[in-house]
């Protein structure tokens, strides 16, 4: 009898040690794991960081390029308005020397 308590002991003995190992086994891959989603959730985080910056900075020059079309775009108007008055005083002149011309 004692030759089989002593080996029922052993028994259980093993198979707590194997339990044992199996939970640290098991808690070391649960581990890995929440750190390898807790990293891909990282770079996706960074990915959609990056991507909210470059649309910011797209956005910022886009704003730039429309003032600076708009004001280009009044220039040329008011060189056209300078152009255009120019040239209705240069007729008018013209205008009245020939008035004058044929007095």
């Amino acid at each position: 009898k004692k030759a089989g308590d002593l080996a029922r002991r052993e028994r259980e003995r093993r198979a707590r040690k194997l339990k044992v190992e199996q939970q640290q086994t098991q808690a070391m891959v649960e581990g890995r794991k929440a750190e390898a989603e807790m990293l891909q959730q990282l770079r996706k985080d960074t990915a959609a960081r990056r991507k909210a910056v470059h649309d910011e900075r797209m956005l910022a020059r886009h704003k730039e390029a429309q003032v600076e079309s708009r004001s280009m775009r009044q220039m040329e108007r008011a060189e056209r308005a300078r152009i255009e008055t120019e040239e209705a005083l240069n007729r008018e002149a013209e205008e009245m020397r020939a008035t004058l011309a044929n007095r």
